[in-house]
């Protein structure tokens, strides 16, 4: 096993003080990483594993191995594959390297219904291609996009960050510039080393939204095909692109960040993609959310699990779906978002806003919350008539049979649902 050597208590927040930390960082690098020492590093694209890889290119140069693997289960960004996208993006670095892994990671994922199980076969399958490319390159030292908030979801329980408590046998040690920020520290980072090198690896990278390591296979609820993986993809591209639009309309960029508050908005937006598999209306339901609301609504459960947090602790249950002849204001969703999962067993609650309905046998939710370090967050109160719009697309160019927007806040709630 490695030994990981993670820049957990830097001396400089980067909220004070971007290129104090920078030079922390990099201080700590050189502690590390020894003249000799070749590091490899697995990019996901994202702001933390690019930050990273920028951090190590400013320090070590072209000792510096960079991988990105496609697993199948990346985004379509602008109707392309975002591998091919990412591939461009880090073109300035001398030992890039794409691989393609999706047959490895379909063989260790598909089929799997358990979501966290699911993610530990990912795990694995990282764990299998990174260990061969290190071989290959003979890097004797690793280096990750690891932050702070995936330490604590996987010590926690909550749930296992594939670059946490990884299993290698020929690393020496895995050395994390990042490991004690938050995901607004971290692009404290990105603007910085951006307006101070121009490395092209980072250009626009400071306004990305977060993306999971293993994807979008955890954004294909339960059991994954290639039928129900190709329908999550559609999905989460209109999701994303319109979502992007609105953002840009309202404020003129397409992540909002509060300079008083720190709150990026939006945080995270997209789709998942359920089976279409209920279970019969909830009766005993109705005086709770008749309490809740003043009106009558239909429920039923959609038989699925999805994950929470209740009490500091995951919670893995059933997503429970209302329907409203009326259009509910925020005021009353976000109390039944909110109240109804930590009054019950659900892990959150979904609002049917899709006005027509598709002959498919999948259900598609719309995620889209406001935060700060993906600690808490908050629903982003998009006009519901905006919802109902991206619904109507997802229907239309998906063939889905109906759509639900999340109004779950975390906690009781998960950002992602697996």
């Amino acid at each position: 096993m490695p030994t990981v050597f993670r820049y957990i208590k830097p001396e400089i927040s980067p909220r004070k003080d971007s290129e104090g930390f920078v030079k922390g960082a990099r201080d700590f690098i050189r502690k590390h990483v020894k003249s000799n020492d070749k590091v490899g590093i697995m990019v996901s694209g994202g702001i933390d594993s690019s930050v990273t890889a920028a951090l190590f290119y400013l320090e070590i140069g072209d000792r510096l191995y960079v991988t990105h693997v496609d697993t199948g289960f990346m985004r379509l960004i602008g109707g392309k594959e975002e591998s091919q996208l990412i591939a461009d993006r880090f073109s300035e670095f001398k030992n890039f390297k794409l691989i393609n892994a999706r047959s490895l990671f379909y063989e260790k994922v598909m089929g799997i219904h358990d979501a966290e199980q699911k993610r530990i076969e990912f795990r694995r399958a990282y764990e299998i291609v990174t260990e061969q490319r290190m071989r290959e390159s003979d890097c004797n030292v690793m280096t990750q996009g690891t932050i702070l908030p995936d330490i604590i979801e996987t010590e926690k329980g909550i749930k296992s960050q594939h670059n946490v408590q990884l299993r290698f046998s020929n690393v020496q040690k895995i050395v994390e510039p990042l490991a004690g920020l938050f995901k607004d520290e971290v692009r404290k980072v990105a603007e910085f080393l951006w307006s101070s090198y121009k490395m092209k690896v980072l250009e626009n990278v400071s306004r990305r939204q977060p993306f999971p390591g293993p994807g979008l296979s955890i954004r294909a609820i339960g059991k994954i095909t290639l039928e129900k993986l190709e329908v999550e993809k559609r999905a989460n591209a209109i999701v994303e692109q319109m979502i992007d639009e609105y953002t840009r309309k309202k404020f003129n960029t397409n992540l909002y960040i509060n300079e008083s508050t720190g709150e990026q908005i939006p945080f995270q937006s997209f789709a998942a993609t359920f089976d279409d598999v209920f279970t019969e209306e909830i009766k005993d339901l109705t005086p709770l959310l008749k309490e809740k609301m003043g009106k009558n609504i239909r429920c039923k459960i959609l038989n699925a699990n999805a994950t929470g947090i209740k009490n500091g602790k995951r919670v893995y249950s059933h997503p429970l779906c209302i329907e409203s002849r009326v259009e509910l204001s925020y005021d009353i969703l976000n109390k039944i978002g909110s109240e109804i999962p930590l009054k019950t067993s659900f892990s959150r609650v979904l609002y049917k806003v899709n006005s027509k309905v598709g002959s498919s046998r999948y259900i598609i939710a719309i995620r889209s919350v406001n935060s700060i370090d993906a600690i808490t967050a908050r629903v982003n109160e998009i006009p519901i008539i905006d919802v109902e719009r991206i619904a109507d697309e997802i229907v239309d160019k998906c063939d889905v049979k109906e759509v639900y927007w999340d109004i779950s806040p975390k906690p009781p709630a998960t950002i992602e649902y697996e």
